[in-house]
């Protein structure tokens, strides 16, 4: 009671402040028609707000369900072609039995973090342990590859992108099946290096298709990466120089798919077998 009795002295001549203006306020509005009526006109607008800002989080948290559901079902779509090696199921679906064994697990995630202009560039996805996420799996758009994930924790996962010159992907040129290396040496974000292609290949052309693989325990084969943007061979060299376009710009990325590969640890452990040797 006595704290209370102090509160009052230390503060009530603002609480009497604040008791006579909303008297005043209240007689303002209620005996002049003019005021009144701006009063009420403003109290209306100002639910009108509200009620179309609570509408718009509705909206949002409605399309983000949807875009989760969309998200799903493009995962078990691609999921499917992956593991039936079907490129263009519209032609080829109604003549196909699907394969009894199911290589690939894809499940969608969303990029939290994604860097470009570095040396050694990075992705945070939010799908970790707790979703089955492991390392050295596999990351997909669906323009492209993106990376390859090297952390996992229970809710994220870190990737090293493409753009990493630590990065080290088996492609193949589509056409001739000749496999090299890819590898980023510039700071470019759409162009990479396709190393150790024979010189005997030929014809490289530009337009030509690269693709993953598929010698690699993480990507499934025969996945678009780009295509030959520049191709040139030096007389003295023995192996062309290729640089390839990018088909997915990875500053834009927002979403991605994460492929599990269910005899992974199996083909690290024979090639681990080989590097032993």
């Amino acid at each position: 009671m006595r704290r209370l009795i102090q509160l009052f002295l230390r503060y009530g001549g603002f609480f009497l402040f604040l008791l006579l203006e909303g008297i005043a306020f209240y007689m303002v509005v209620q005996y002049n028609k003019e005021q009144k009526a701006i009063f009420y006109n403003s109290l209306q607008n100002f639910s009108t707000y509200l009620e179309d800002r609570a509408d718009a989080v509705a909206v949002h948290f409605s399309l983000e369900e949807v875009v989760d559901s969309l998200l799903k079902e493009n995962s078990a779509y691609k999921q499917f072609l992956i593991n039936n090696d079907l490129e263009y199921p519209e032609r080829e679906i109604s003549v196909y039995r699907e394969k009894p064994f199911q290589q690939y697990i894809l499940q969608y995630a969303r990029v939290k973090k994604n860097s470009i202009n570095k040396a050694h560039n990075y992705l945070i996805l939010d799908k970790g342990s707790d979703d089955g996420i492991q390392k050295h799996s596999a990351v997909i758009s669906d323009k492209g590859i993106v990376g390859v994930v090297i952390a996992v924790k229970k809710k994220h996962c870190l990737v090293m992108s493409l753009l990493n010159r630590q990065t080290r992907i088996s492609a193949a040129l589509k056409n001739t099946n000749a496999h090299g290396s890819l590898v980023w040496k510039d700071f470019d974000p759409l162009r990479m290096n396709l190393e150790h292609i024979p010189k005997h290949i030929e014809p490289v052309e530009k337009g030509d298709t690269v693709v993953t693989s598929g010698y690699s325990a993480m990507f499934p084969e025969g996945l678009i990466i780009g295509r030959v943007d520049t191709a040139w061979l030096e007389p003295s060299e023995g192996e062309h120089s290729i640089i390839v376009r990018l088909n997915e710009d990875l500053s834009t990325l927002k979403y991605v798919y994460i492929v599990t590969n269910l005899l992974k640890e199996e083909q690290l452990e024979l090639e681990q077998i080989i590097q032993d040797e």
